[in-house]
């Protein structure tokens, strides 16, 4: 019997990445998949819930190259949204609730999204909008009927995979429209370059950000565990540091200044699990590349 493909060789044979992510659930069913405060999901579990979310989206029309919204606080729900709308054959554009009303507004129309996921109480202060909305957490119900099993969607590695928004700083924000090859592509390229695989990537950045589809996609294509922090934690770097080490953090992504105030605030021991801390966004101090 020949030994089942890792994540490297895998990546080379499938087109999109919910291909990837479904190989990985099948060689790993039981293993953590995502964390978040005290729920975790199993691989198993979390391609059954992104399955029945994908009969139901598709139900309703997703498919290759309609778009579909997602505004939600981090949660388990934010990743059972993004996996779900990849697997109806969609592309996902994801949307931070804390932006402005008008921002989101724009967005949406901007992006031609067909619906829109969220939460209950994100729906609350979001503008008025016309199109199917459907809140993850308290419709949960109406999606749970639909079948576990795999959802056709019909996507190829030309397929639209998310729209992510630039940050309009210099005017209007911009969609940028990626195809699942790309994203493939740029997973196996993690893969290639870094030595060890992830087993705990905890994303610190918002799901809107570019950065972190990196963590998201590397870790769930190599069998590691999503930790997700909960609201206000990377405010105060010493119950940062205390995650990292009781999820045993292999992985992060941040600004330098918020890696040298971790660095800072942790206890002896606190940071031992870590086996890579990429950094972005600013000039990164000597200092803190030296420690």
């Amino acid at each position: 019997m020949l030994p089942a493909p890792n994540a490297f060789e895998a990546a080379k044979l499938m087109s999109t990445i919910q291909e990837l992510i479904e190989a990985q659930a099948a060689r790993t069913p039981d293993a953590t998949a995502v964390r978040f405060q005290d729920q975790t999901l199993s691989y198993a579990e979390l391609d059954s819930r992104a399955n029945k979310l994908a009969h139901f989206l598709k139900g309703r029309g997703a498919g290759p190259e309609t778009r579909v919204a997602i505004c939600l606080h981090r949660s388990i729900e934010m990743v059972v949204g993004v996996l779900g709308t990849l697997k109806s054959g969609a592309a996902y554009v994801p949307l931070d609730p804390a932006w402005p009303a008008e921002r989101l507004a724009f967005m949406l129309e901007d992006a031609s999204a067909s619906m829109l996921l969220t939460q209950d109480a994100v729906a609350d202060e979001l503008p008025a909008i016309y199109l199917p909305v459907t809140c993850l957490d308290t419709e949960w119900d109406q999606i749970e009927g639909e079948p576990a099993g795999p959802c056709e969607g019909g996507a190829d590695g030309e397929s639209l995979a998310y729209v992510i928004y630039t940050s309009g700083s210099t005017g209007t924000p911009k969609g940028v429209l990626v195809a699942q090859k790309n994203l493939v592509s740029s997973t196996q390229a993690r893969f290639s370059y870094y030595a060890e695989p992830v087993a705990s990537f905890l994303l610190l950045s918002s799901f809107s950000f570019d950065s972190s589809m990196a963590g998201i996609f590397w870790t769930l294509c190599q069998g590691g565990t999503i930790t997700l922090p909960a609201e206000g934690m990377i405010e105060d770097p010493s119950q940062l540091a205390g995650l990292v080490r009781e999820a045993r953090v292999s992985h992060l992504l941040c600004v330098p200044s918020l890696y040298t105030f971790l660095l800072g605030a942790a206890a002896p021991g606190d940071l031992a699990s870590l086996r890579a801390v990429i950094v972005a966004g600013e000039a990164v101090p000597l200092d803190t590349v030296h420690t």
